[in-house]
């Protein structure tokens, strides 16, 4: 449930599903889940960890003061406080995310996140058999699981150097996320070898 804020290392949020422990499965479940999605959006996109700080002890409050009886319905009102600005950081989110970049350590986890995410999206419609706790799994040479379409080694072959810089290389339209076999198998393959690849990768 709460796998996205355990991916991104986040510690804050706890306080407010901790006020929350004494609600309904149904009640807990709507926390969790506003509770993950502010803190995601936070996170993807670089809010001040002071400002995000600033509204856990009012969204706290107000969570521990709703009944036993509270309803989803309840929740949602009483999780008002914790979303303030949220427009303003959709609007941040929308005009950060072309600037990313694979070689950004810091940029990384926000990669994965959004291409695990437009991965599960994308399952749903034909499969629906992947989950977030899947697709973020730590593990060794976890990296490795973010492809380059085209891969950074081709950069310098005559075929694509004049017509694609690192940046691009780099960038989140040149990521997919691929299980790890799948992504030893195609390594620094050209793209086009890469289709039968992808169209039969565990995630795509």
């Amino acid at each position: 449930m709460h796998k996205s804020i355990k991916f991104f290392g986040a510690i804050q949020p706890y306080t407010v599903l901790l006020a929350g422990s004494h609600l309904n499965d149904d009640s807990f479940e709507r926390l969790a889940t506003l509770v993950e999605a502010r803190t995601v959006l936070s996170l993807l996109t670089k809010e001040r960890s002071q400002d995000f700080e600033r509204l856990m002890p009012k969204w706290a409050h107000a969570i521990s003061s709703l009944p036993i009886i509270a309803t989803p319905d309840d929740v949602f009102e009483a999780s008002e406080s914790g979303w303030k600005d949220v427009e303003q950081l959709l609007g941040l989110f929308e005009a950060s995310m072309p600037a990313v970049t694979y070689r950004s350590a810091s940029d990384r986890k926000r990669i994965q996140y959004v291409l695990a995410r437009a991965t599960q999206v994308a399952d749903r419609k034909i499969r629906n058999d992947l989950r977030m706790s899947d697709l973020l799994a730590p593990g060794r040479g976890r990296r490795d699981d973010v492809d380059h379409i085209l891969a950074l080694s081709r950069t310098s072959d005559p075929a694509w150097k004049d017509l694609v810089s690192d940046d691009l290389v780099d960038s989140l339209g040149n990521l997919v996320l691929l299980h790890a076999s799948d992504n030893r198998s195609v390594q620094a393959s050209p793209p086009l070898d890469k289709e039968a690849v992808y169209a039969h990768s565990q995630y795509l």
